[in-house]
């Protein structure tokens, strides 16, 4: 992952030198140097990259790298935002007047870029002193795999269409069952007796070409140690002839297990295995659809579905009792047993895992819940944990280990949305060109092609689950699978890319992303330790707090901590009531479909900093607004968007006396403005949109001749 997370650096650290080049122009060889850094430690970091997964060692030396990288980011985009913020739309006399507090920041920033620069030096000098050495030995290389696939077998002709090797595949995404079922083929009596001879062999994402050729030889024959001796001297090209010979005139089934890339397929089935007229068979596992196609296009894969609930239930007691087929649970176990059954969602190797953990307990509820309560907790257990734990973490792990370096950021980015969340595919993509994870092109229709493929490579590897498709077989929407949610989320913390707090048990930490944040609140959450925590986050302006529909608002106690914050917006229905305190510098407030039953004005009017309000999709269910005297004294905008259930707005002589623009939209019940509102001598703007006629007729009688401009 340290590629990407440099590249973007890399890439953004660009963008700035172009678009801020008036502001950096003091420092800018500096931050060519800084940027040429960062290039040398890319290049470098691609060996370390794959070992780190492996290594402590080397998982904290790219770490400290990573961190360098995007402290860099942030130096440079910090002071050209500050320096743009000094002069953007000011006259020259204050441009003029910022001009030295320009050169107190230039050189600031020079210092700050010097000492990174020490720092990536350290830190790539202290590689012997962590002891890392001997980076890219073992690793099977793409030039390596690219000289084997272009390297021509005098054994065999290139043939457009196979017509007497078949290749049978079945895909699915990691822990669905592949290599189960083709265990169940590969031992059955019936296959046994039609085939003259058998092998299997595990291909994975990292595999060794010398090996599995060896590995295949020694099953398909009795060896002696002189001649096992003499296997281990021969190279590729001979260990391919001896294998090629060996299935020469049989007729054989090769099982390539879990096979990652096209390379694999063509290193091995190209040169090593005959395609003569002996009905032979190649059984395949793959994650990714794109490899079985490949390797036989005439064959359709057989792909492995998620478990139907009641399958998923029986193998569930199957691995949780211990019990044979159609076992019987105790009945007080049954309700909170099928929960975490559904939890894991119809993959077999999640319900082994919890299955086989449940297994070692003590068959009592109590017990039962702590699994289920604890769910996440115990898929994310580091390797030195239970196996059954480990060997889920490790097939998952590596999935994404393989995936190329822009769908890392591509999968990673989905861990952002909550659990069991179906992702429009179109809001996707243009979230991950406005991130900027989607490499930047000439034109925006290229930008969101390239991210549409994208989505589809990661459903082809069955990182992602494809959950609806549109007419012309597209995918429409898609969803991503908890375990694989929670590798992300894993994944994410660890590259420094986001995280996900529980606000009921964790701190949060921010840096000088953060200003704007969104947040999603259940019944459960902690509001009031929530604020204490934000409270401390200085540069937080702006603060969304969003509430699925099902149950009602948390306590909103501790707004009144948030002094930082300006801009506040609570959406989702169940509120009710509003919160006792709001942050005490809040500006404009927000509420959406939070369907208030009591009439908001007289909380709201009393917030001495409010200049503006909107309340929008049926934010308020009652049918009675009241403004009092004096309220709302410093509102200058006022928006009733969508209360359909509103007929009446009533204001008191005096009240806002700063209003200038009154926006009101889809208030089918409102029958006519307020009178006082023809005396508020500040409003100048009267937007009215999606109203009755007769509403409108009356405001023509009532408003004729007033100085507004209505819309």
């Amino acid at each position: 992952m340290a590629d990407p997370v440099i590249s973007l650096v890399i890439e953004r650290t660009s963008d700035l030198l172009i678009q801020k080049i008036v502001f950096l122009k003091g420092v800018r060889r500096q931050v060519e140097r800084l940027q040429n850094d960062l290039v040398r430690m890319r290049c470098f970091l691609k060996d370390a990259d794959q070992r780190q997964v492996e290594d402590a060692r080397i998982r904290n030396w790219v770490s400290e790298i990573r961190a360098a990288a995007y402290d860099a980011e942030d130096i440079i985009e910090i002071f050209a935002c500050k320096v743009e913020s000094f002069t953007k739309d000011k006259g020259l006399v204050t441009k003029l007047t910022y001009y030295p507090l320009k050169i107190v920041n230039l050189y600031k920033i020079g210092k700050e870029i010097e000492s990174l620069r020490m720092r990536l030096k350290e830190i790539a000098d202290s590689r012997e002193e962590y002891g890392i050495k001997n980076l890219g030995e073992g690793m099977t290389t793409h030039g390596e795999e690219l000289q084997r696939i272009r390297r021509s077998s005098p054994l065999s002709e290139d043939k457009d269409i196979d017509r007497n090797r078949h290749v049978v595949s079945i895909i699915g995404m990691g822990g669905a069952g592949k290599t189960t079922l083709a265990k169940k083929v590969y031992n059955h009596a019936d296959v046994r007796a039609r085939f003259n001879c058998r092998a299997w062999v595990c291909v994975s994402s990292s595999y060794d070409h010398k090996k599995m050729l060896r590995a295949i030889i020694k099953q398909l024959n009795e060896m002696s140690k002189e001649q096992l001796e003499m296997l281990e001297m021969m190279e590729e090209e001979e260990l391919e002839r001896r294998l090629y010979q060996d299935l020469q005139d049989k007729c054989y089934l090769v099982v390539l297990d879990d096979v990652w890339k096209e390379e694999a397929w063509d290193c091995l089935a190209r040169r090593a295995f005959p395609d003569v007229n002996t009905s032979s068979r190649v059984l395949l596992t793959s994650r990714n659809r794109d490899v079985a196609v490949h390797a036989d296009a005439l064959s359709p894969p057989h792909e492995l579905k998620t478990l139907r609930e009641e399958d998923s239930w029986q193998l569930f007691l199957k691995k949780a009792l211990g019990h044979g087929a159609n076992g019987v649970c105790p009945p007080d176990l049954e309700v909170v047993g099928k929960k975490i059954a559904g939890r894991c969602a119809g993959l077999p190797l999640a319900i082994t895992v919890i299955g086989g953990l449940l297994l070692g307990k003590k068959k009592l509820k109590s017990e039962w819940e702590k699994v289920l309560n604890n769910f996440s907790a115990y898929l994310s257990r580091s390797q030195s944990e239970a196996g059954a734990i480990s060997e889920a973490g490790a097939i998952l792990e590596l999935s994404y280990a393989d995936l190329p370096a822009n769908l890392k950021f591509c999968f990673l980015y989905l861990g952002l949305f909550p659990e069991d969340f179906v992702i429009s595919v179109r809001k996707l993509i243009h979230m991950w060109v406005a991130e900027g994870i989607i490499q930047k092109r000439d034109a925006k229709n290229l930008e969101e092609t390239a991210a549409y493929d994208d989505v589809e490579r990661l459903c082809s590897r069955n990182m992602v689950q494809v959950a609806e498709m549109t007419v012309d077989e597209r995918i429409k929407s898609c969803r991503v699978h908890d375990l694989l949610r929670e590798l992300a989320i894993r994944k994410a913390e660890d590259e420094n890319f986001f995280q996900i707090h529980d606000t009921r048990h964790d701190e949060i930490s921010a840096k000088s992303s953060l200003q704007k944040l969104g947040i999603w609140v259940d019944d459960w959450s902690d509001i009031d330790i929530l604020c204490m925590h934000l409270s401390e986050v200085e540069s937080l302006k702006t603060l969304h707090l969003y509430h699925a529909a099902g149950s009602g608002w948390p306590s909103l106690a501790g707004l009144s901590k948030l002094h930082h914050v300006i801009e506040l917006e609570l959406f989702g229905p169940g509120l009710r009531t509003l919160p006792p305190d709001f942050p005490p510098n809040l500006s404009c407030l927000s509420l959406k479909h939070t369907r208030l039953r009591d009439d908001p004005m007289p909380t709201l009017e009393k917030l001495g900093q409010l200049s503006f309000l909107k309340m929008k999709y049926e934010a308020y269910w009652g049918p009675q607004l009241v403004i009092s005297r004096h309220g709302f004294h410093q509102l200058k905008l006022l928006e009733l968007s969508a209360l359909r259930r509103l007929d009446e707005i009533e204001m008191e002589k005096g009240a806002l006396p700063q209003l200038q623009c009154l926006r009101i939209t889809d208030c089918p019940k409102l029958e006519k403005l307020p009178e006082e509102l023809k005396h508020i001598s500040t409003l100048d703007m009267l937007e009215l949109e999606d109203m009755p006629e007769d509403f409108i007729s009356r405001l023509d009688a009532d408003y004729r001749g007033a100085n507004l401009r209505i819309f």
